[in-house]
């Protein structure tokens, strides 16, 4: 008999292979969500451009801080939604594909993607705004382009292995998604999204961004954007890190519960 983990090793490569499969579940996802809807997925793009603008000046006004502030924020509010969403909607990947799993041999980790392809389709309606906040802020598109999308992969990869931790937990534990979901509002407020990095360092707290993996990832991306350079090597390794450490965990569980999750639900 196979070691479970090359068994779960064995239905990602699977799944990878079936891109087809949760590509047309994640797509089927969104259009379901905004059945009947007159704007349909562009009320995301419109919520999000609401936002920037009236919290981007308010907030740069605050903290005296230039135009620039509105791409700040903007990378901030659209990467936050990405990983928390991966966190949230993670745990019903496969709750919310009971049928699927019960009746259709396919591999788990499929559903574990189509929730990926759902977040990062709501991720890419925020896009445009991003673009124009970084526009009217000024910025060059350069280099630091690049690297933002390097930095982005690697968002990515951690909020697949975050959505695989959230589904196979939550099956056990029903609650964990409302759970996570309160947690994550707290952390939304420790995270440097609505006010400068260093307003954290200034008032002796600076430490908070540390412990907090979150700020990484965000980081990773944000600040090549804005100052079009490399991140630095803290921000790469707090980023890379998390990344594993959520992968060891997701791989470990799923080795672990893999066979169950079938006979949980």
């Amino acid at each position: 008999m196979d070691h479970p983990l090359r068994t779960v090793l064995r239905g990602y490569a699977q799944a990878l292979r079936s891109w087809e499969v949760w590509l047309h579940l994640g797509t089927q996802d969104i259009k379901n969500r905004y059945k009947r809807s007159f704007v349909g997925p562009l009320w995301l793009m419109i919520s999000m451009a609401t936002m920037v603008v009236g919290l981007g000046l308010l907030f740069a006004r605050i903290f005296a801080q230039g135009r620039s502030f509105v791409a700040f924020l903007s990378v901030g509010i659209t990467l936050w939604g990405l990983i928390a969403s991966s966190i949230t909607d993670g745990g019903y990947a496969f709750i919310g594909a009971e049928a699927y799993i019960k009746q259709i041999p396919l591999p788990k980790q499929i559903y574990i993607f189509r929730t990926m392809v759902v977040s990062l389709i709501v991720f890419s309606f925020s896009l445009p705004v991003l673009l124009g906040a970084i526009l009217y802020a000024g910025l060059p598109v350069g280099l630091g382009l690049v690297w933002a999308l390097v930095g982005l992969a690697i968002v990515v990869v951690c909020c697949v292995g975050q959505i695989s931790i959230m589904a196979y937990l939550s099956v056990s534990f029903r609650d964990l998604p409302p759970a996570t979901s309160s947690a994550l509002q707290l952390l939304y407020f420790f995270t440097p999204i609505f006010y400068p990095v260093d307003v954290l360092r200034q008032r002796g707290v600076g430490i908070l961004l540390h412990f907090n993996p979150f700020y990484y990832l965000i980081e990773v991306v944000r600040y090549p954007i804005l100052e079009n350079v490399r991140p630095t090597a803290q921000v790469y390794a707090g980023a890379i890190l998390w990344t594993a450490i959520v992968w060891t965990v997701a791989l470990l569980l799923a080795a672990r519960l893999d066979r169950r999750i079938a006979y949980t639900l």
